[in-house]
């Protein structure tokens, strides 16, 4: 018996300074973080191996590995949307989720195995129509067939998930830091493949893996749930979770509209820069398949990471000179502006360079993209975090701006491929990227008499923004090889193809620095 044993009693013991002897329990909410995580991983993996597939089917171009990333992007908008709209969804939000879970690995692993078996009768029986319009029309049939049933439910996971994370505290307090682990979960899922799945277990046990992933988020919900419904009840604005008003800052005065535009606007801003930034990888590391990995790794890491850190950065801001929540904003935009051509400037020569050396190229590459993408990176969490309905209709609030944001990265990937390639070029296409966003910040700090707008702050933003984009970004990216003369030279949706010539006069043909024809004429 314990009245038996030797030794002082615990309420003998003396107090210990600094710290408590009560253990720290464990909450169900604190086990959110890894479901995040792996859902986000599993997604990206089912859509790196759906690209290798319709790219056995459908051809390597540009212009179809447009159209399989857009149909992707446009069922994610759609399950967002109609997911984040159902009420009888919303009534059990985490049971709802976890047979989402394992719905997507049951649709995914489906998918993946159909294309293989299918994969030579598609090739040959599929209409390839002469006309763009044609052409497109049938893929976006073909793949929406495959795609279509589980991309619908990836994108209803996320306003689903955070309806249900209501049941612990206030979404508008946790949304960016969970969807930024969500989304450095996604750029696991990028890189995995490249580096280990994919050569080791091939594109259908790549499926398997990711069906793996899903069937134990699944198990890791449904047990959530059990553990939930043994606790003391919660509150989602207890004190405990609440923070004051003084770390907040003012709420936004943007309308909500404005919401709506903005995120749209972030999608289209965003997908134009990753697809530049993904001619601009091909041209630095020469291997198109590691140039992949790398930009959708990097793309993703560093967005995340921008959803991490932005509630330190606004409260930073806010302690520091007393900018509230659109102050915030225009800072994120115009500091975004200036990152995004300051990076292209610096990537412009690498690009044009002699070939460096894989690992040197690698590392350059990641650190002149991290600040473009990291600034970028705190746009769309923060219209998350202070969308006025988030805490009272999360599930609608998020699908609503999610499916809006999705939606403008369909646009936006489009555009680029099959418009602002052909017309302006990747560098011109990067600025005016980066001129949407100083533009925007510059609109919204102006109608609401801002303070980043007060003194020389905007001047010497815009100045530094214009020389940047005048004398650091060149008009085209024409890679001739050393001791070469271009002869011709012409971007489109296919690449960059440069004809060149050497000092005995024989012409060579290069689509992306990779010579096509050597030595004729």
């Amino acid at each position: 018996p314990a009245s038996h044993q030797s030794g002082p009693r615990m309420s003998e013991l003396p107090p210990v300074i600094g710290s408590t002897l009560a253990p720290t329990r464990i909450r169900p909410q604190d086990c959110l973080p890894p479901v995040f995580l792996l859902s986000g991983s599993a997604g990206l993996m089912y859509e790196v191996v759906w690209t290798h597939q319709f790219a056995n089917i459908l051809g390597s171009t540009t212009e179809s590995m447009a159209v399989v990333f857009s149909v992707f992007l446009a069922g994610l908008a759609l399950g967002g949307f109609l997911f984040g709209r159902s009420r009888t969804i919303v009534r059990s939000p985490l049971p709802a989720y976890a047979w989402m879970e394992l719905g997507i690995g049951v649709l995914g692993v489906a998918a993946s195995l159909a294309l293989v078996a299918w994969e030579n009768e598609l090739a040959v029986l599929v209409p390839k129509p002469d006309h763009l319009a044609g052409r497109i029309a049938v893929q976006v049939l073909l793949i929406s067939a495959f795609l279509g049933p589980a991309t619908l439910l990836m994108g209803g996971t996320l306003p689903v998930m955070m309806e249900a994370t209501r049941r612990w505290f206030l979404p508008s307090r946790r949304i960016t830091a969970l969807y930024g682990i969500n989304t450095a979960g996604a750029a696991l899922g990028a890189l995995l493949p490249g580096l280990a799945l994919v050569p080791e277990l091939g594109l259908s046990g790549t499926a398997w893996v990711a069906m793996a992933i899903n069937t134990l988020v699944w198990a890791l919900a449904l047990a959530l749930r059990a553990w939930d419904r043994r606790s003391p009840a919660a509150s989602p604005a207890a004190p405990s979770e609440a923070e004051p008003e003084e770390v907040q800052g003012p709420p936004s005065r943007i309308p909500l509209a404005g919401f709506v535009a903005l995120a749209a606007l972030s999608g289209v801003t965003v997908l134009s820069l990753e697809m530049c930034w993904g001619r601009l990888c091909r041209l630095i590391l020469g291997n198109r398949t590691l140039a992949t990995s790398v930009l959708l790794f990097g793309v993703l890491a560093f967005l995340g990471l921008g959803s991490l850190t932005w509630r330190r950065v606004a409260r930073g801001l806010y302690r520091a000179r007393g900018w509230g929540a659109d102050d915030v904003l225009v800072v994120a935009l115009l500091a975004s502006a200036v990152a995004q051509i300051v990076s292209a400037a610096l990537a412009a020569p690498l690009a044009l360079a002699a070939t460096l050396p894989e690992g040197l190229a690698l590392v350059l590459l990641l650190a002149i993209m991290a600040p473009a993408f990291y600034s970028a990176g705190l746009f769309f969490p923060w219209l998350l975090a202070h969308h006025p309905a988030v805490d009272e209709r999360t599930a609608h609030s998020v699908g609503h701006l999610y499916a809006w944001n999705v939606a403008g990265c369909t646009i936006g990937s489009l555009i680029t491929s099959f418009v602002a390639f052909e017309w302006l070029g990747t560098p011109l296409t990067l600025a005016l990227s980066s001129a949407a966003f100083l533009a925007l910040g510059v609109a919204i700090a102006a109608s609401r008499g801002m303070r980043p707008l007060r003194g020389a702050g905007t001047v010497a933003v815009a100045f530094v923004w214009a020389l940047a984009a005048y004398f650091g970004v060149p008009r085209h990216l024409y890679p001739v090889p050393h001791g070469e003369q271009a002869v011709a030279a012409v971007e489109d949706r296919y690449g960059i193809q440069v004809l060149s010539r050497d000092r005995q006069g024989i012409l060579t043909a290069s689509n992306n620095t990779v010579r096509l024809v050597a030595r004729y004429g």
